[in-house]
């Protein structure tokens, strides 16, 4: 049986391809890393170098940390205009023109209440269309660049690709707060440059995934890897609203130095541990590498093919499982894009709450992730599940649990309590996404992974 009948391919592969890609049994593992070493004598080094970490659990903790990374300085945006942006002489100028909001209407009234927490405010009045304008650029950029990042990074490598990518936004990240000195435009200018970099970090850490990540071991590795994304929420959450109170350097500045200088330092730990396979992997036990080799579909990374765009963009299932995806990453990016604006301006919370809250959703979903992921893959390896029906309904819970939460968010109103409760439960329902439709595309394909994961 041919890998594409066997593994239900997207599309079918060249001859040549699938006798390449099938699956290695252990003793033929054996036999291609003694061929191997034969021609590449420093694939397998002495054991005095070899690391205590295995080198896939490696590869797990640098894609979390760019998600991770990826996933704060979006947010650093997003929260970091409530606290760069003087609200109050938005409001007193909007008086005359707009009708307020029912929150604000509130806000209105109760504005002589002790109680009442202010913001500490900034100094830009930045209406909020330039707002919108500013956080759609960075978007606009990571879409322009996200679908070539899949060919770029099989091509370049992954990981060449990932250095360059956290570190060109990390970069733009740190120029942010200076960038404001020139206007809205120029600081427009550079988060739509730093979204063509975080475009291609998706398609650089799923290249490395699909080449370092066994079967058996697929669905909890990869997920945890991916949870790097609500991670970044939780630590971005938690530090922006503590760092835009403070009073050094006036505070918001503060958020964008820190995610970019934390970008630049793990640009340099993905250049120095990081590599493209295991073939390229001086380090690795000669035991891993042969469980890596005899439980993938493809590792021989000396084979270059030629990406058949016509049959991936022809195929229902591809389609399928990209119009899953974009559902999986609009939950993402309404709660990193959305969510903060919600809740500093339209239910007022201060900047700490408004980080606490933000972080809770994200920690109940990274919990849900892992122990759904880890389940998944306890049925699928027992065989009492097959991965195609475990997988679609994980996508199934995922998208019907967010969208029920996210309509009772629309009822909640300005109660503070009720729309803390949905966005919990929305992320929590989230969570049931990351070992479905997320990594769909490592099932489909193992040589064009990370292309179909680029046309998300």
């Amino acid at each position: 049986m041919s890998l594409s009948e066997r593994k239900g391919s997207i599309f079918t592969l060249p001859a040549t391809l699938v006798e390449k890609s099938r699956t290695r049994s252990f003793d033929e593992a054996q036999d291609y890393l003694t061929q191997k070493k034969a021609s590449t004598p420093n694939v397998i080094v002495s054991n005095s170098k070899k690391r205590l970490i295995p080198s896939r659990f490696i590869i797990v903790l640098l894609g979390f940390g760019s998600f991770l990374i990826m996933t704060a300085q979006r947010l650093n945006l997003s929260m970091g205009m409530v606290a760069m942006v003087n609200q109050t002489a938005l409001l007193d100028i909007s008086k005359g023109f707009h009708k307020p909001s029912e929150c604000t209407a509130m806000l209105m009234v109760h504005s002589n209440d002790s109680t009442q927490v202010h913001h500490q405010e900034g100094s830009l009045v930045w209406d909020p269309e330039t707002q919108n304008h500013i956080v759609s650029a960075s978007i606009l950029g990571l879409v322009l660049t996200q679908t070539p990042g899949g060919r770029i990074s099989e091509t370049l490598g992954g990981k060449q690709v990932l250095v360059f990518s956290l570190l060109i936004a990390s970069l733009c990240n740190l120029f942010s707060p200076i960038a404001t000195d020139w206007g809205p435009y120029f600081f427009m200018a550079i988060q739509f440059v730093k979204g063509l970099a975080q475009g291609l970090t998706i398609p650089a850490v799923s290249s490395l995934m699909v080449k370092w990540f066994p079967t058996p071991e697929k669905g909890v590795l990869s997920s945890i890897t991916m949870t790097g994304f609500p991670g970044g929420a939780v630590v971005g959450g938690l530090l922006i609203g503590t760092l835009c109170n403070c009073e050094f350097l006036g505070g918001w500045p503060l958020v964008f130095y820190s995610f970019g200088l934390m970008g630049i330092i793990l640009s340099f730990f993905v250049y120095q541990f990081g590599f493209n396979s295991p073939d390229d992997d001086c380090y690795i036990s000669e035991s891993e590498y042969k469980h890596i080799l005899s439980n993938i579909d493809s590792l021989d990374t000396d084979m270059k093919y030629k990406t058949p765009w016509k049959k991936i963009a022809t195929s229902i299932p591809t389609w399928a499982a990209i119009v899953g995806m974009f559902g999986q990453y609009w939950i993402t990016y309404f709660y990193l894009s959305i969510q903060p604006n919600f809740l500093g301006n339209a239910l007022r919370f201060s900047h700490m709450e408004s980080g606490y809250v933000n972080s809770l959703p994200y920690i109940a979903q990274i919990l849900v992730t892992w122990t759904s992921s880890f389940f998944s893959d306890y049925l699928v390896n027992k065989g009492y599940s097959s991965t195609n029906i475990m997988r679609k309904i994980c996508n199934t819970i995922s998208c019907i649990g967010f969208s029920c939460t996210l309509m009772g968010v629309t009822y909640s109103g300005c109660d503070k309590t009720q729309n803390t409760i949905y966005l919990v439960a929305g992320l929590i329902f989230g969570g049931f996404g990351y070992p479905a439709s997320q990594i769909v595309p490592l099932d489909m394909t193992i040589n064009f992974a990370a292309n179909v994961v680029s046309m998300e």
